[in-house]
């Protein structure tokens, strides 16, 4: 079973110019950083995954510049830094994360204009600096009891 598509800093899908879509399937554990930034599929789709499964998510591993709307899945994620390229939101309608957010790496969601629900996990300690600066849709967000810090600018501009 496939666990984690390992990249470094390297785009594994490269430059593959008309990709209709992509599945991600339900046992990838590690999205890496870049994994499809270039290419600028049409369509993303994460399969169906147990709740309690695990997803990380690296940074800037998508270019949205084509997709309409991109759903994270129903299960544990951990996002590394900027998952999503801020600059290029210009097609995308909604961006939904279905799941229950276990870590957030600094500026997370920064950007982003398109995430209007989240749900972060019990144990999460802290929301990390930017995590969410700049996030216009943003209208329900759970902090647990767990959080001990709430970082710089964590929800700015977030009105």
């Amino acid at each position: 079973m496939l666990k984690e598509v390992n990249s470094g800093r390297v785009n594994i899908i490269g430059e593959l110019s008309g990709l209709e879509k992509v599945i991600i399937g339900s046992g990838v554990q590690v999205i890496p950083p870049i994994l499809l930034n270039n290419s600028c599929p049409k369509a993303v789709e994460f399969e169906e995954r147990p709740k309690d499964s695990k997803l990380f998510i690296g940074g800037d591993w998508i270019s949205l510049d084509n997709i309409s709307s991109l759903t994270y899945p129903d299960c544990k994620l951990s996002f590394g830094e900027m998952p999503l390229l801020a600059s290029r939101y210009n097609n995308v309608d909604e961006v939904q994360v279905l799941g229950e957010i276990e870590e957030l790496g600094a500026r997370a969601f920064e950007g982003c204009p398109l995430v209007g629900t989240v749900r972060l996990a019990d144990g999460m300690p802290e929301i990390p600096d930017n995590a969410f600066a700049d996030c216009s849709k943003l209208t329900y967000i759970t902090i647990p009891n767990a959080v001990t810090r709430i970082g710089e600018r964590a929800f700015s501009q977030c009105i």
